[in-house]
């Protein structure tokens, strides 16, 4: 029997516990325009499945146990629709494509379709589950099928090598790197004898002002803005004279404007790591990512050089114990249970260079499209991605807070964009002013 990965293993008991939440579904929409080939890109597809065993890999279970299960290609069943459409009938078309539930015991975790409005025009839409795939694997796979259809359009199969491993090897190798919880010395207890102590007596909310409604999931929306070159280049800068990295700047100005908004000094802050710790790793699809909880001290209105000295301590510790599978971490130091988004954290963060997925095939045109989450996993997302020139020199961060609605009011998270922007900008010209400075 293969294990889940311990990732794996929590999206599939909320993936038990309410098939209908669509929270976990990640879509991927390209817009087109040229003469698409439907033939190449279904087999095309069947090629980066074949490939990636995670994107045909199902979960049945035993008395409640589940399992990895590879199912052989022969085994599937059309993984691509190909479909006339009014124009006027698309938007709604991808909306119930996307929406459609995965059981993950019988479903394999990927489905395609191939809207047309038109001749040569009309969209792509992947659906994926998170279960298997993550953030990292949106270039694999976009590269991948690229690749592969350019070959089923030659009429041959991609020339591609041979991966040197797995998913389910990966997930094999993570229980035996981490251990057992009844191991002392095992790496897993190590690691959340660190998280108990670090996280007793966590606040469970950052003092912003929320709705108090039923409802396990709230609809997401999202909030967009802008951060200039200049203060770019000056969080860089103080990055650079402190040892700290943008991240950690960020995180900083986060934490300054959470308090200035809510009043709260111990804030249950998030991210999410990787995981990739292997260059094997790198050409996979798969879902590896950790979520990691950084508890912050605002306390005493420091300066923002003070805060970053403390965010900088908390960060190196939390990214040492970063193995801990957070599902362990929550059993682990078992808070008092929210009402309502994740334990442990309130506000999830990141920074990241991210450029949207790239489809490749020739001389049809793909543009891609943004499409919000269905649902909120967490009560506030915020995402910074920095933009380079080509020289690699700062040209500003756009960013984005996705937030269930139903919790939080427009205002407020207008009013959070603000306070963020500003902390950014007063870190970046003044860090030795305290963080309630106006």
């Amino acid at each position: 029997m293969i294990p889940l990965s311990y990732s794996q293993r929590g999206l599939w008991f909320l993936n038990q516990l309410d098939p209908s939440d669509t929270s976990y579904h990640v879509r991927l929409v390209w817009a087109f325009s040229g003469d698409l080939d439907g033939f190449a890109l279904r087999e095309a597809l069947r090629d980066v499945v074949g490939r990636h065993e995670s994107l045909r890999t199902v979960f049945p279970d035993t008395d409640g146990v589940p399992e990895q299960r590879v199912k052989p290609l022969a085994d599937l069943g059309p993984l691509l629709v190909d479909d006339p459409i009014r124009e006027e009938e698309v938007d709604e078309a991808e909306e119930m494509f996307a929406a459609r539930t995965f059981d993950l015991r019988t479903d394999v975790p990927l489905r395609a379709a191939l809207l047309r409005t038109g001749a040569d025009r009309g969209r792509v839409v992947v659906v994926v589950h998170h279960v298997a795939f993550d953030g990292w694997s949106e270039a694999i796979f976009c590269q991948d099928l690229s690749r592969a259809y350019a070959a089923r359009r030659a009429g041959l199969a991609p020339g591609w090598p041979e991966l040197p491993v797995q998913y389910a090897d990966y997930a094999l190798w993570q229980h035996e790197v981490l251990g057992d919880e009844s191991d002392p010395d095992s790496l897993l207890v190590r690691q959340l004898s660190y998280w108990r102590t670090r996280l007793s007596g966590l606040p469970q909310e950052s003092g912003l002002a929320a709705e108090q409604r039923t409802g396990r999931s709230g609809p997401s929306r999202t909030r967009g803005f802008r951060v200039d070159a200049d203060t770019h280049r000056g969080v860089v800068k103080v990055a650079q004279q402190t040892g700290a990295t943008v991240f950690m700047v960020v995180h900083t100005a986060l934490a300054a404007a959470v308090t200035r908004l809510g009043g709260a000094t111990d804030l249950p802050l998030g991210t999410v790591v990787s995981g990739r710790s292997d260059e094997a790793l790198n050409e996979l699809v798969g879902y590896f990512t950790n979520t990691v909880v950084l508890r912050t001290d605002t306390s005493g209105n420091p300066t923002f050089t003070e805060l970053l000295g403390r965010v900088r301590e908390t960060d190196l510790g939390a990214f040492a114990n970063e193995d801990a599978p957070f599902e362990k971490v929550v059993a682990a130091v078992n808070p008092a249970r929210r009402r309502f988004g994740s334990p442990l954290i309130q506000i999830l963060f990141s920074v990241e260079d991210r450029v949207d997925p790239t489809l490749d095939m020739g001389p049809v045109r793909f543009e891609f499209q943004n499409r919000a989450a269905t649902a909120a996993k967490f009560d506030i997302e915020v995402l910074l991605e920095e933009e380079l020139t080509g020289g690699g020199e700062p040209r500003g961060l756009a960013g984005t807070v996705e937030y269930r609605s139903d919790r939080f009011a427009a205002a407020l998270i207008d009013a959070l964009v603000d306070e963020l922007a500003r902390a950014l900008s007063v870190i970046a010209a003044d860090p030795d002013s305290r963080i309630d400075a106006t």
